[in-house]
């Protein structure tokens, strides 16, 4: 199937609080899938350093022409595994397979700063607790609490998940409002989010919709390991503050220039 490209500058749905066009050197949130985070090698599933690193570089010239990032990492499969076995080993309750996960997160961003500190972002941010310094006790799925001004000199944040209930891509929501960030991109390894199932052979790409049609994809309810394009807690997020949300390939980080530069890109647009 031939997607048509669409533009990252649409101004069809006007935020409320989080904004397209936020400033000189707005900053940019990015929810980066744990599924990029692994690769198979034969029967095994190693940690994919690589494209790690290849994520870093693509960053690094988009800072030094002043664009700045908050990058939530994902559990993926690491964590789906570990909560998956515990879940049938020893029927753990939702609270105990959520922390859990989120230390599969937490593993994910920590690797990635050892990484990115190589490659000598300018200001980077040396914690991946920083976040929860700023605020996490306010954080709620509600995205309520003031905002926070501490971030804002540094060109790269990297953190993982917080608490249980929320996943990664609530995570990125809350802290998009708090930073007034210019957009918020959800990476992961599907295209587009599609009409139904992508295995589904008649699954068509969409380009755009709204939280309205999002939700009555993914649902309305929260679970640990939930396999959604964007999570359920998240999309009511999303729909109650008005935010503008890029589904993208995070395998294709070509596409991730184009929306952060707002150039036409291949992917899906809500709002």
């Amino acid at each position: 199937m031939n997607s048509r490209h669409i533009r990252s500058e649409d101004r069809h749905a006007h935020s409320r609080h989080v904004h397209d066009n936020a400033g000189p050197y707005p900053y940019t949130v990015i929810s980066l899938g744990g599924s990029l985070f692994s690769r198979k090698e034969g029967e095994k599933i190693v940690l994919d350093s690589h494209y790690m690193r290849e994520f870093l570089t693509t960053l690094q010239p988009l800072t030094e022409q002043g664009n700045r990032f908050v990058v939530i990492t994902g559990g993926g499969q690491n964590a789906r595994v570990l909560q998956n076995q515990l879940a049938h080993d020893h029927n753990l309750s939702h609270e105990s397979l959520d922390r859990v996960g989120i230390m599969c997160t937490r593993l994910h961003a920590q690797v990635l700063l050892e990484l990115a500190k190589q490659c000598h972002f300018f200001n980077l941010c040396q914690d991946v607790a920083v976040l929860e310094e700023m605020g996490l006790e306010e954080m709620d799925p509600e995205g309520k609490g003031a905002g926070t001004s501490v971030s804002r000199g540094y060109s790269l944040i990297i953190s993982g998940g917080f608490k249980p209930g929320m996943s990664t891509d609530a995570v990125s929501l809350n802290w998009a409002i708090r930073f007034n960030a210019s957009r918020i991109v959800n990476l992961s390894n599907i295209t587009h989010v599609y009409d139904r199932e992508p295995s589904d052979k008649n699954a068509i790409p969409l380009e755009s919709m709204t939280w309205a049609e999002l939700r009555a994809l993914v649902g309305s309810r929260w679970a640990p390991g939930l396999h959604v394009p964007f999570d359920p807690i998240a999309c009511k997020l999303a729909e109650s503050h008005g935010a503008n949300v890029y589904i993208a390939s995070g395998k294709n980080l070509a596409t991730l220039v184009s929306i952060v530069r707002g150039e036409p890109f291949v992917g899906t647009k809500i709002s």
